[in-house]
C-alpha cells in the first residue's frame, strides 16, 4: 500500500500555484483550468472547498476572479490536506495496541505533522518557478 497525497489534493496545489503567480490580478476558473491542467468540472469543487476554508476569495460575475486570500507563506501542506480531506489519521489499528506501540505510532504521526506544517505553498511555488525557468527552451540566432 502506498501512503500517498490524492489527486485532489494535488489539483488544489496546481491551482493555487496558479493564483500565487498570478497575485492580485486573480485567475477565471477556466484561466486556472487551463494553466494548472486540471478538468473544470473537477477543479470547480476544489475552489468551492478552498473558498469555504479562506484560503482562496473569490469575486463573481461576468468579470469573476479568483485570488489568494493569504499569503504563500501561510498557506500548509497540512491545512490543504485538511481542508481537502478531512481530518488526518494516519494510524487506525484494528485492534488496540500496547501503549509502547501506541506510544511509538503517536510519535511517527507527530512527525510527519511537524513535516507537513514545514512546507508551505510558497516551497511548492519556488519549486515550480525553477523548474518552468530550468524546462524554457533557449534559441540562439
Amino acid at each position: 500500500m502506498a501512503c500517498r497525497l490524492s489527486q485532489r489534493v494535488e489539483y488544489a496545489v496546481r491551482a493555487l500555484i496558479e493564483l500565487a503567480i498570478a497575485r492580485e490580478m486573480g485567475l477565471s476558473g477556466t484561466q486556472i483550468s487551463e494553466r494548472a491542467h486540471v478538468p473544470n468540472p473537477f477543479l470547480k469543487q476544489i475552489l468551492a472547498t478552498l473558498v469555504k476554508g479562506n484560503v482562496i476569495e473569490s469575486t463573481r460575475g461576468r468579470q469573476g476572479r479568483y485570488r489568494l486570500g493569504k499569503q504563500p507563506e501561510t498557506i500548509t501542506l497540512y491545512r490543504l490536506l485538511e481542508l481537502i480531506e478531512g481530518p488526518i489519521v494516519f494510524y487506525e489499528p484494528a485492534d488496540p495496541p500496547g501503549p509502547a506501540m501506541k506510544a511509538l505510532f503517536d510519535d511517527l504521526t507527530e512527525r510527519m505533522v511537524v513535516q507537513m506544517h514545514s512546507v508551505s505553498l510558497k516551497d511548492f511555488l519556488e519549486a515550480t518557478l525553477k523548474d518552468r525557468k530550468e524546462t524554457r527552451p533557449m534559441f540562439f540566432i
